[in-house]
C-alpha cells in the first residue's frame, strides 16, 4: 500500500502478494538430551524445541554441534515425534558439524508458534 502525504490511497494490492521470511527468530526452548550419559559412548540424541514463529512443511532447521560431539556417519538417521513426521536430515554442505533438517507435520501443512516439536537423531 502507498500513500500519500496526507494518507490518502495512492496504490494498492490486495490479492497475490507473497511473503517470505528470511531471516529466523532465535529459538524459544532448546532442549538436548542424549540417551546414554556415558562419556564417549554412541547416542541418540533428543531434541525439544519451541519456535517463536509458525513452521510450514519444507522449512529447514540447522543444528551446528560443537566440535566435541560426535556427529552421525552417513546417511544421517532422524525421526520426529508428536507433530512431526517424515523428517529428512543430511548433512549440510557449511560443514561437517551441521545437520539440516527438513520439517515435515503431521495432518497439516504447517504449525503455530510456540508449538513443542520433538525429533530424535540417531547415532551420535
Amino acid at each position: 500500500k502507498t500513500l500519500s502525504d496526507t494518507d490518502f490511497d495512492i496504490d494498492k494490492i490486495d490479492t497475490g502478494v507473497l511473503v517470505t521470511m528470511v531471516t529466523f527468530n532465535n529459538i524459544v526452548l532448546a532442549e538436548i538430551t542424549p540417551e546414554s550419559l556415558v562419556n564417549g559412548a554412541t547416542t541418540n540424541l533428543d531434541f525439544k524445541i519451541v519456535s517463536p514463529s509458525p513452521l510450514q512443511n519444507g522449512d529447514l532447521l540447522y543444528i551446528t554441534f560443537p566440535t566435541s560431539v560426535k556427529t552421525p556417519s552417513l546417511p544421517i538417521s532422524c525421526s520426529g515425534t508428536t507433530a512431526l513426521s517424515g523428517i529428512v536430515c543430511t548433512r549440510d554442505s557449511t560443514g561437517p558439524d551441521v545437520i539440516k533438517i527438513v520439517l515435515n507435520f503431521s495432518g497439516t501443512t504447517s504449525v503455530e508458534a510456540s508449538e513443542l516439536l520433538e525429533f530424535k537423531i540417531s547415532n551420535c
